[in-house]
């Protein structure tokens, strides 16, 4: 099909603006139902997956119609990058190797602190298990913020401004968490917890063309960052010293994880465009 831009596809501040009251929208409604039909885990899972696939691959293809224009369903999973998926070797290789230095980060810094116990079991809490709740984050938030918005500022700014943006945006919207009641000073470790992950999330983006390692991460960091969380923010007098030891590790993690893909792609190993 010949792409033919939208109102909406050419209006990139508005179509995100849109975008986001619908996805706020769409998280507050799967709530509100999980809650008002007292759903367990599972089922409150399958009602939230099944509106937001209904956002991300039925109305924002087209009614929006973003983030260019009009376009089939397979043109517009191309569009966002998430049918990217070869050379299979080194999408793995990228996605691996930065899944286990970003949770490497995390494993230092808790061993630094000293307070750090390692329990499988929380992220198999029958009341919310990390292993399953996290597939929502970590492929919706990526269609949304790198296939979609990110690739609609890539239209109009360069990459440098256009993962300014992407990052600062991505991290404000977080501050919904505020009106869960979430602590404050969790709050501002989240907010630069994000603002340190996300250029490395739309840079791997741009560099592999494929939105599939960001969601491997995304998913692989919200799944299993919980075991260093839960020993280094606990509440009371060191949830400061623990919040300063988990960013330290985090940033150390991503610093190191941006040198390797810069480095492997460097290496005659890159796969943009393919």
């Amino acid at each position: 099909m010949e792409e033919q831009e939208s109102y909406l596809s050419q209006r990139i501040i508005l179509a995100f603006i849109v975008l986001e009251v619908l996805n706020w929208s769409f998280l507050l409604l799967g709530g509100f139902v999980t809650d008002f039909l007292v759903l367990d885990s599972i089922s409150g899972f399958v009602f939230s997956f099944s509106i937001r696939a209904i956002l991300f691959f039925g109305i924002a293809p087209f009614i929006l119609k973003i983030p260019n224009g009009q376009r089939s369903l397979r043109e517009y999973l191309d569009d966002i990058k998430i049918t990217r998926y070869r050379p299979v070797g080194q999408i793995l290789i990228v996605s691996i190797a930065s899944i286990l230095l970003l949770l490497g980060g995390l494993f230092v810094a808790g061993i630094f602190y000293g307070n750090f116990v390692l329990d499988l079991s929380i992220i198999f809490m029958e009341e919310s298990p990390f292993v399953l709740i996290a597939i929502n984050a970590g492929l919706w938030e990526e269609i949304m913020w790198r296939g979609i918005v990110l690739t609609l500022f890539l239209k109009k700014y360069s990459v440098r401004i256009s993962i300014a943006i992407n990052t600062v945006l991505f991290a404000l919207s977080h501050l919904i968490n505020l009106f869960a009641g979430q602590n404050i000073l969790i709050m501002i470790g989240q907010l630069i917890f994000v603002l340190i992950a996300t250029p490395f999330l739309a840079m791997i983006f741009i560099k592999t063309q494929s939105l599939l390692p960001g969601i491997l991460i995304h998913y692989s960091v919200d799944a299993f960052g919980i075991l260093f969380y839960a020993s280094m923010l606990q509440p009371g007098p060191n949830l400061i010293v623990g919040g300063i030891y988990m960013l330290a590790g985090w940033f150390l993690g991503n610093i190191l994880a941006f040198g390797f893909l810069m480095s492997y792609l460097r290496n005659g190993k890159s796969i943009e465009g393919e």
